[in-house]
């Protein structure tokens, strides 16, 4: 009998979701008595998913097969067409990515003259591969013996008329890069790293240096001097290949093939090394898919790590790698900065009381959509949190890290960082403890349920199109509303209840008050605050530019979270404008233009005038 796990692994999708399509009818469940699928019923359901264009979907990138052949870690337009030319050769012969690879290997060391064959140079035996080091030999002729000897041949001869550039340090990582899909880098949630991420980086030639997830080296290369190499350099990967370029990689970079190079094939996140090392830098995969067997070794070292992500667990472990005086690199998504559940290591970090420095890259990777950033750690130097951003480096008190649940602001100047700290320096208080928090609904399968013209039996339900700060514009869509056909619905009592609505997707805050108890599709969440609010004044506040300001700094979200409505500050003084300030919304459902009378209000709630340079930071025509 075949499971919804065997649906799982084989589609490459979450349990969250075979169970959204178990509810939502998309497939069929089974009893406890039956306990699974027969063989045939199996089938026919994944071949009905992978007809019905669920896994397609953009959201979806492990199914993808696109191919990135245009890459940053290739310079200059004649280094593309190399590529693309040598992509085609490839093709053509449609050889093992090993086969491919340790062709255009052999003719890197063979152009730069640090390999020569038994036989004539025309009919070389790549059994008999020789070198100035007899180890790297026998790692050349050990390659050899696992692929087919005519075919490597074939295409040696093919592209032997190339000439490859001697100023990309890691071109045959580009190379080995473009022949994965995004779904196959997703997977291994690798992806190869710019060299503009690290190349004003320099490490020392003293060091014992590692990096743990370290695909073709290729950010070692960027950063080390060839005329002073550091101590020792160790290489650590799942990908044997991706180690095995490296390995060639580095005597071209040395051009020496007696260089050492310690590599191992295993993963960062079953680390079992007891070394430390001076300089431990990486970019280690971002949420990779694992293996069941993985987990359960993860789990064994930390029961904490169930549901962490690859690099929370890779960075905890390099942290404890290091020696004293060891500096730290890391590559990592700016989410690392802000979601709750990288919070442990990210306090484990802020809390170590050394010098910590967060350097931001923006959309680094082509096909990715994560901005990035680089954190620093170095335990020789004294402790200081520093963030880098627009050419400017602004230092962040560990009291107001703390105060953020360890989310660095994402300030752009120090004077917002002032501002900000005036801000919260103020008495207030917040939403925790204080509201009912509800969600949209999830319908499962909007087609189904949602009409676009209303009928006998149908309400409308809004989505956050519809919603702009004060009001709905005209419904879209409507709904028979039967909650138990429904994947989400909050109870039927919230949403009839006043509440005050707000886009879940935005980046910055949009409310109204709602007293008509409409009901919401899942663009759109909302909150019941307690008795002590007003609906309509603490919509009108949240509508103002300062909270959006207050918002995108302190969560830099594009999602509003009930975390960060729940610990926005709210000033004691607020309560002493609430008839002022619904007096302002009244205006706003009228259509008059209140946007500035809004904002000066606000700006006396939070102790701020309009001659205050803080005043235009935050005004509404240059937030952003």
């Amino acid at each position: 009998m075949k499971t919804k796990e065997d649906i799982r692994k084989v589609l490459s999708v979450s349990g969250a979701t075979i169970s959204n399509w178990v509810k939502t009818g998309l497939i069929p469940d089974y009893s406890s008595e039956e306990k699974g699928y027969s063989d045939s019923d199996y089938e026919q359901i994944v071949a009905d998913i992978n007809l019905s264009g669920k896994l397609t979907s953009r959201a979806n990138r492990f199914q993808s097969k696109q191919s990135v052949q245009e890459l940053n870690t290739v310079e200059g337009s004649l280094n593309k067409v190399l590529l693309r030319q040598l992509l085609a050769a490839f093709q053509l012969k449609n050889l093992s990515k090993s086969a491919s690879m340790f062709s255009l290997c052999l003719l890197a060391l063979e152009q730069r003259g640090l390999i020569s064959f038994g036989q004539t140079e025309e009919k070389p035996d790549f059994k008999k591969i020789k070198s100035d080091s007899l180890t790297f030999s026998n790692f050349l002729r050990d390659w050899a013996s696992q692929c087919d000897a005519e075919d490597i041949k074939g295409l040696f001869n093919s592209i032997r008329s190339f000439t490859l550039p001697k100023n990309e340090p890691d071109f045959l990582g580009a190379v080995y890069e473009s022949m994965s899909s995004l779904g196959e880098k997703s997977k291994l949630g690798a992806f190869f790293t710019p060299s503009f991420l690290v190349n004003d980086l320099k490490i020392p030639s003293s060091a014992k240096v590692l990096d743990p997830c370290s695909g073709t080296g290729t950010i070692l290369l960027s950063m080390i001097d060839p005329s002073q190499p550091p101590k020792e350099i160790h290489l650590k990967d799942v990908d044997d290949l991706a180690l095995r370029i490296a390995k060639v990689n580095f005597a071209l970079f040395f051009d020496d093939t007696n260089i050492s190079v310690f590599t191992s094939c295993e993963n960062a996140l079953i680390w079992q090394c007891t070394k430390e090392f001076d300089f431990i830098i990486t970019n280690p995969p971002w949420g990779a898919v694992r293996e069941e067997s993985t987990q359960e070794a993860i789990l064994k070292q930390n029961s904490d790590w169930k549901n962490a992500d690859s690099f929370d667990i890779i960075l905890s472990q390099a942290l404890k790698k290091l020696s004293p005086i060891g500096r730290l690199v890391f590559i990592l998504p700016e989410s690392f900065l802000y979601v709750d559940s990288h919070l442990a290591v990210r306090k484990q970090i802020f809390e170590s009381e050394k010098a910590v420095k967060i350097k931001d890259f923006g959309n680094a990777f082509k096909g990715v959509q994560s901005k990035v950033i680089r954190l620093e750690l170095d335990k020789a130097q004294n402790a200081a949190v520093k963030v880098l951003r627009n050419n400017e480096e602004i230092e962040l008190s560990a009291i107001l890290l703390s105060r953020n649940n360890f989310r660095p602001p994402a300030i752009k100047s120090t004077a917002e960082l002032h501002l900000l700290e005036k801000i919260l320096s103020l008495p207030h208080t917040n939403l925790t403890k204080a509201a009912i928090f509800g969600l949209g609904i999830v319908t499962g399968n909007n087609g189904k349920h949602l009409a676009k013209i209303q009928q006998k039996g149908t309400e409308a339900i809004f989505t956050g199109k519809e919603l702009s700060p004060f009001g709905f514009r005209e419904a879209r869509n409507f709904i028979q509303f039967n909650p138990k056909s429904l994947q989400q619905s909050a109870p039927e009592a919230l949403y009839r209840s006043p509440k005050i609505c707000y886009r879940f997707i935005s980046d910055k805050l949009q409310m109204l008050a709602d007293d008509k108890g409409v009901l919401l599709l899942n663009s759109i969440n909302f909150f019941i605050p307690d008795s002590r609010f007003n609906q309509k004044a603490l919509a009108a506040f949240f509508n103002s530019p300062i909270c959006s300001f207050l918002y995108q700094r302190l969560f830099n979200s594009v999602k509003v979270l009930r975390s960060h409505l729940e610990n926005l500050p709210i000033p004691l003084l607020y309560f002493n404008f609430e008839k002022e300030l619904e007096e302002l919304y009244n205006k706003a459902e009228k259509g008059i233009d209140i946007k500035i009378a809004l904002h000066v209000l606000v700006c006396k709630i939070f102790g701020i005038e309009r001659e205050d340079k803080a005043f235009q930071i935050i005004s509404p025509d240059q937030l952003s």
